[in-house]
């Protein structure tokens, strides 16, 4: 994974850090200049916030694609797999069951699902199959291998 670049980096190694902004004068100085263009352009050695990746055509990639690295990166499906999970919930395990158990987490060909009682998660596992085929059926390719439930009682009580 990338390292995260903070809006105080500099494009100067010898002089990236807080404590160089701090003994160059600080917020005053950097104030006083107007802004981070303001102060770079007179020395100050700040720069303005630069995207951190680019796309393989030097573009800025997407939200999408950014989204989908993520998963991926996390051991998940693409970004638009998982927002047919989360997004059709309700319409492929019905309202009364959607009341009481909502997708978690969809990982390694796993799909997790938390519901409110046990009486519920047997519920679920007998109907694991039908719920993973209305998914399928949403998002036009298979969604995980297998559901697993996991209880989590309601946050109202």
């Amino acid at each position: 994974m990338a390292p995260c670049r903070l809006w105080w980096s500099r494009s100067e190694p010898e002089r990236s850090g807080p404590r160089e902004y701090a003994a160059a004068g600080g917020p005053d100085e950097y104030a006083a200049a107007g802004g981070p263009d303001e102060y770079a352009a007179a020395g100050g050695g700040m720069s303005t916030w630069r995207p951190f990746g680019r796309g393989d055509d030097g573009m800025p990639r997407t939200l999408a694609e950014s989204l989908d690295r993520v998963a991926r990166a996390i051991g998940g499906r693409d970004s638009s797999v998982m927002a047919v999970v989360f997004r059709h919930w309700e319409a492929a395990v019905g309202p009364s069951v959607a009341d009481h158990a909502r997708p978690l987490s969809l990982r390694d060909g796993v799909l997790v699902v938390g519901v409110t009682e046990p009486a519920w998660a047997t519920q679920l596992r007998f109907l694991s199959a039908d719920i993973l085929a209305n998914l399928e059926a949403a998002a036009g390719t298979p969604v995980a291998e297998r559901l697993e439930v996991r209880i989590r009682p309601s946050r109202s009580r």
